[in-house]
C-alpha cells in the first residue's frame, strides 16, 4: 500500500482528509472518542489542540501516532478489512529541512521502526514499512498541478504552512522543452500560526480573553468575533485585518531578503492556510505586491505529490 501523509505542525493531511495536528493521551481507554490508538499500554485519540512546534518530528513520538492514524483513517476509508499492512511510505519535508533531515526520516522507518503493531478502535493492527521516500514540500504539492506549470512561463508557489512558508520557483527548462526546472527554493519560518499568536495576545491584552487558534482561525475566515460584544466587532476586525496584512507584507519582505520579487513572477498559494487568508491576498495583489495569482483549493495536494512522486521513482502507477 502506498500512502503520502503530510505531517504538518497545524494539520496532518492524507489526499482524501486531514485533521489537526493534536494528540492527547490517557492511562485508560477514552470513553467518547472515535479514532483511538493504543499503543505500548497507552491510548491515544487526536484533539482539536495541536502539539507544539517540533523541528525534527521523528523526535516526538506524537507525530508516529498522527502517521499511524492517518494511515488507518485511509485503510477505513477505502473499506479495508485486514489488519497487517506492507506500507510504502511517501512523506515531505520543507525546502531548508530537507537536506539535514531526509535521510533520519527515511532511516527512522525503513530501519528503526520496520515493523509496529498496535490496536486502532479495539482492532489490532501490523504495519510493516517495507520502503519510505521523501519529497520537498510545495513541490509535490505543484505535481498535481501539471497544467498549471505548462501554462505559464514561470510560476513561483507559496505553500504557507503552520510554521513555514515554502516559497519554490518554477521557470521552463531550456534542456528539455515543455517541461520545469526548480531554480530557486526557500523556507521562511513565517507560517500562520505566528498571526494566529500575534492575534491571540492582542485580544488577550485588550479583553482578558484567551481566544484558541481555532477560533482565529473561524475569524479569519468571517465568522464572528466571540466575546467583545456587537458594538466592537467591527473595530476588532479591523485590527486583526491590518495585522493580517502586515503578516503577509512580512513574508514578502522576508522573500525580498532572499532574493524572491513575488512581483515578477505568477503566484500559486497552496494548502489551507493559503484558503483562509483569501480576501487577504487579494489585498496585497490589489496592493501590487504580487502579480497574477491563483488559489489552489487543494488541502490534500502535498500528500497527493508525494505519492505520485514514489510511483514515478519506483516507475508505480
Amino acid at each position: 500500500m502506498i500512502i503520502g501523509v503530510d505531517l504538518g505542525n497545524k494539520n496532518t493531511k492524507t489526499k482524501r482528509d486531514v485533521f489537526v495536528s493534536g494528540v492527547k493521551l490517557y492511562g485508560v481507554k477514552p470513553p467518547l472518542a472515535t479514532d483511538v490508538i493504543k499503543y505500548n499500554d497507552r491510548y491515544f485519540s487526536l484533539s482539536d489542540q495541536r502539539i507544539n512546534y517540533t523541528r525534527q518530528k521523528i523526535d516526538d513520538e506524537n507525530f508516529l501516532i498522527l502517521l499511524l492514524m492517518a494511515i488507518c483513517r485511509e485503510i477505513k476509508h477505502q473499506g479495508l478489512k485486514k489488519s497487517t499492512f506492507d506500507i510504502e511510505l511517501a512523506l515531505g519535508l520543507p525546502p531548508d529541512h530537507y537536506g539535514s533531515q531526509a535521510k533520519q526520516l527515511i532511516d527512522y522507518y525503513e530501519n528503526q521502526i520496520k515493523t509496529i503493531s498496535f490496536e486502532y478502535n479495539d482492532k489490532l493492527m501490523t504495519f510493516r514499512f517495507k520502503k519510505a521516500a521523501c519529497f520537498v514540500q510545495g513541490h509535490a504539492a505543484m505535481m498535481v498541478h501539471q497544467k498549471l506549470l505548462k501554462s505559464q512561463e514561470s510560476v513561483l508557489s507559496h505553500d504557507i504552512g503552520g510554521i513555514t512558508w515554502d516559497i519554490t520557483l518554477f521557470e521552463d527548462d531550456p534542456d528539455h522543452p515543455g517541461e520545469k526546472r526548480i531554480t530557486k527554493f526557500v523556507t521562511l519560518e513565517h507560517g500562520i500560526i505566528y498571526l494566529y499568536r500575534d492575534i491571540i495576545s492582542y485580544i488577550n491584552a485588550e479583553y482578558s480573553l484567551k481566544f484558541t487558534e481555532d477560533m482565529i482561525d473561524k475569524i479569519l475566515k468571517g465568522g464572528r468575533i466571540p466575546g467583545v460584544g456587537e458594538k466592537n466587532q467591527d473595530n476588532v476586525r479591523s485590527v486583526i485585518k491590518l495585522m493580517t496584512q502586515e503578516y503577509l507584507e512580512t513574508g514578502i519582505k522576508m522573500m525580498g531578503e532572499n532574493g524572491i520579487d513575488p512581483r515578477l513572477y505568477y503566484n500559486a498559494f497552496l494548502g489551507g492556510s493559503s484558503i483562509t487568508l483569501s480576501k487577504d491576498i487579494e489585498e496585497i495583489y490589489n496592493l501590487g505586491l504580487i502579480d497574477t495569482y491563483e488559489i489552489l483549493n487543494d488541502i490534500g495536494a502535498n500528500a497527493e505529490g508525494y505519492e505520485l512522486l514514489y510511483k514515478k521513482m519506483y516507475k508505480r502507477g
